[in-house]
């Protein structure tokens, strides 16, 4: 579901997805229109570092991990810095998280969704929410993704997911 940029707070329901989603938008205002990687201050969203991740656009179309926070690194067993979603996702899952990560490039736009995970062994799912925010490159294009994943209980096994299903989805286009 579509939502205005202007009521991306309003819906944001954990403080610390609050806090990045505030770091964003006055990189945004600052800069006066999609902010670089580069100007990211980790000390702005301190209690979210575990959880954020920054993935890059390949040319080819892919999407490859460029940081990825303690959390990902136990959901997924290694740490996935510089593999492709390919490389590191089940393939019931790499197709879903490339669409969301297109979406965030092409439109350009912002997603916050809530999901729930089944695990290999496990049969009660592990639900997240997740909030990505596009970035653009030294060029001004828009190639990054940043944000972070939080999960509502550490459950997870070191294998990453089988199955996912989307409980909510919400896209906030970024006027250019």
């Amino acid at each position: 579901m579509e939502r205005p940029l202007s009521g991306l707070l309003d819906d944001l329901t954990q403080p610390a997805l609050q806090q990045l989603a505030r770091h964003w938008l006055s990189l945004r205002d600052r800069h006066g229109a999609i902010p670089p990687l580069r100007a990211i201050d980790p000390l702005q969203f301190p209690a979210l570092m575990k959880d954020a991740w920054i993935v890059d656009a390949d040319p080819d179309g892919g999407f490859r991990f460029r940081l990825a926070g303690e959390t990902l690194a136990e959901w997924y067993g290694y740490n996935p810095k510089g593999r492709t979603f390919l490389e590191v996702c089940s393939p019931a899952i790499a197709p879903v998280l490339t669409s969301f990560a297109q979406r965030i490039v092409q439109g350009p736009a912002i997603t916050f969704h809530r999901m729930s995970s089944t695990m290999p062994g496990w049969e009660i799912p592990s639900s997240f929410e997740r909030l990505g925010l596009p970035l653009c490159d030294a060029s001004g294009r828009v190639r990054h993704l940043f944000g972070a994943t939080v999960f509502d209980r550490h459950y997870y096994n070191g294998r990453g997911a089988e199955t996912t299903k989307l409980e909510f989805e919400y896209w906030y286009p970024v006027p250019a």
